[in-house]
């Protein structure tokens, strides 16, 4: 199977589309609803409920995990790689998200000002503007942390007004850095509100969708890995798990995404 892990709802994006990109390939959810959001948290203990996810996804027959979480890519994804799978896991394999998106910015965009939305850890780690700089320093990288809007939207869901609020906000504040030609949303749970922000945008300013670019990147992946998609289960398969209250979960999952998903407790 390919497993996805988020701190919450926002990996349902990327989950979504990596379903419908690979429609025969078995596919496992894991979201940390109990914990969520991650973006405030400290780096170890990101770091520590991550291995956790990932670690169960694993045990369940995930032979690739995909990070639905630009928090948990930009700050834990290089530590885990490098100190945790070759001891624990060393014939399974964790993919990030912030990588596939730089690699989608440098190579369409020669020199404009691109702004970031992200969580404070996201922000704080500057994964996006150091990468997307020293890959082509023609663009400007303009950051800003959109701090407790993924927290209110895990909350509250997508149409509430105090999101709606806080999205308004939230742009505001980027606007305010200086002028944009285009947004990346980094983090997956402004991907469920992405409507509300691209109103609230100054008119013609283009939005980085991670979903798509994250379903070509693995695309790719197994494409130059063909020993990797050979252990792959494709049945079909879709399996949701939560740490939080699966009733709920699975509700408030169907109101974002617009289908039924029905979620099991971890």
């Amino acid at each position: 199977m390919i497993g996805v892990f988020d701190s919450g709802y926002g990996g349902l994006t990327i989950f979504r589309k990596l379903t419908q990109a690979f429609p025969e390939y078995s596919f496992a959810y894991l979201g940390d609803n109990a914990r969520a959001p991650y973006g405030n948290k400290t780096p170890e203990e990101i770091t520590e409920y991550t291995k956790q996810g990932v670690g169960e996804l694993f045990r369940r027959g995930c032979v690739l995990v995909v990070l639905g979480c630009n928090t948990a890519s930009a700050v834990s994804l290089r530590e885990l790689q490098q100190k945790w799978l070759p001891t624990t896991w060393p014939d399974n394999k964790l993919l990030g998200i912030v990588v596939p998106t730089i690699e989608q910015i440098t190579s369409t965009t020669f020199q404009m000002n691109v702004g970031i939305l992200g969580t404070n850890r996201t922000v704080e780690s500057h994964a996006y503007q150091h990468e997307i700089q020293k890959r082509n320093p023609n663009i400007t990288v303009i950051e800003h942390a959109c701090s407790g809007l993924a927290g209110i939207v895990e909350l509250l869901g997508s149409k509430n007004t105090q999101v709606v609020q806080e999205v308004s906000t939230c742009v505001q504040g980027l606007v305010d850095r200086g002028a944009v030609d285009a947004v990346l949303l980094a983090c997956t749970h402004y991907e469920l509100i992405a409507d509300s922000i691209a109103q609230a945008l100054p008119a013609g300013t283009a939005l980085y969708h991670q979903p798509s670019i994250v379903a070509e990147s693995l695309r790719d992946y197994l494409r130059r890995h063909p020993e990797i998609d050979s252990q792959l289960e494709k049945t079909g398969k879709r399996t949701y798990l939560t740490t939080g209250h699966p009733q709920e979960v699975s509700q408030k999952s169907t109101d974002f995404i617009g289908e039924t998903i029905e979620f099991q407790a971890l």
